[in-house]
């Protein structure tokens, strides 16, 4: 495993567990990327699983960094999270990983807990035969701004 604690941004030390893990192969399955070998990162991080094969992305877990009102949507179809919200954001690039099959980093504004943030965020996949797409590990990091900048009334 490399030295996860050097890297200061999220993204990159989440990306770099991702590339040291998967080798020479595609991706990495479910059973190698764990969220328990994520660390203190483990709390700004999320999961989606897509088995059986042909079923909507569900949450199986998700950090406490993105719990707001108690709402707990493990379990739910990605469509039950808001698209303006940070994890709604973070999972909106949920079809370009699945079609180009490799992982992707966005950032923007959104909102938590219905202040406006600025957010990054990855979502890697991860394959148990190397072929299908059965997982999904993200990541997102964000910090409150000042006012309403460019949020408008989503």
């Amino acid at each position: 495993m490399p030295d996860l604690a050097t890297e200061k941004r999220l993204v990159f030390r989440i990306l770099e567990c991702w590339r040291e893990l998967r080798a020479d192969r595609a991706m990495p399955t479910p059973e190698e990327m764990t969220l328990e070998m994520l660390g203190r990162d483990r709390k700004s991080c999320f999961a989606l699983s897509l088995s059986p094969p042909g079923d909507v992305p569900r949450f199986t877990f998700i950090g406490p960094d993105f719990v707001e009102d108690g709402q707990d949507l493990v379990g739910q179809p990605r469509s039950a999270c808001s698209i303006e919200t940070v994890l709604g954001a973070a999972t909106s690039c949920l079809d370009e990983v699945l079609a180009r099959r490799i992982p992707v980093c966005i950032g923007g504004l959104a909102r938590h807990t219905r202040r406006p943030v600025l957010f990054r965020s990855i979502l890697l996949p991860l394959s148990s035969d190397g072929q299908r797409i059965d997982a999904l590990i993200g990541a997102a990091n964000f910090r409150t701004i000042e006012g309403s900048v460019g949020l408008g009334d989503r």
